[in-house]
C-alpha cells in the first residue's frame, strides 16, 4: 500500500531547485528525480504513484515557520485541475492534517 509522503524544506531552496530544474541543471533535475524513490500516495487524490512519476508540488508549509515549504507528489490529472479546485482540496487536506488550521498567512491568500 502506498503511503502519503510530504517533505519539509526551506521555501527559497525549493524555489531555487525548481527554477534550476526548469533550466535543465543536473543537480536540480537529479534532486527531483531522486526525491520520490518508492511508490507513494498522491496528496490530492490519494491514488498510488510509481517511483519518480508525477510532479512535485511546492506549497507554503501550513505549520512551519515563515519561509518553510512542504513538498508533495501530484499526478498529471490533478496538476491539470483548475487552480481554485487544487487550492480547495489542499485546504481540506490541511484542515484534516492540522486541527484548527486556517489559511491565514499571506502566502495562502494570494495567488
Amino acid at each position: 500500500m502506498a503511503e502519503l509522503s510530504l517533505i519539509s524544506m526551506r521555501y527559497a531552496e525549493a524555489a531555487r531547485l525548481n527554477s534550476a530544474a526548469a533550466r535543465g541543471e543536473t543537480e536540480a533535475v537529479e534532486f527531483f528525480r531522486d526525491l520520490w524513490p518508492e511508490i507513494g500516495e498522491r496528496f490530492f487524490c490519494g491514488n498510488p504513484l510509481a517511483p519518480g512519476a508525477g510532479v512535485t508540488s511546492i506549497m507554503t508549509h501550513p505549520r512551519g515557520k515563515p519561509g518553510a515549504a512542504m513538498l508533495g507528489r501530484q499526478c498529471d490529472t490533478c496538476s491539470a485541475l483548475p487552480w481554485q479546485t487544487r487550492m480547495h482540496r489542499l485546504t481540506k487536506l490541511f484542515k484534516l492534517m492540522f486541527a484548527g488550521w486556517r489559511p491565514t498567512r499571506p502566502g495562502w491568500n494570494a495567488r
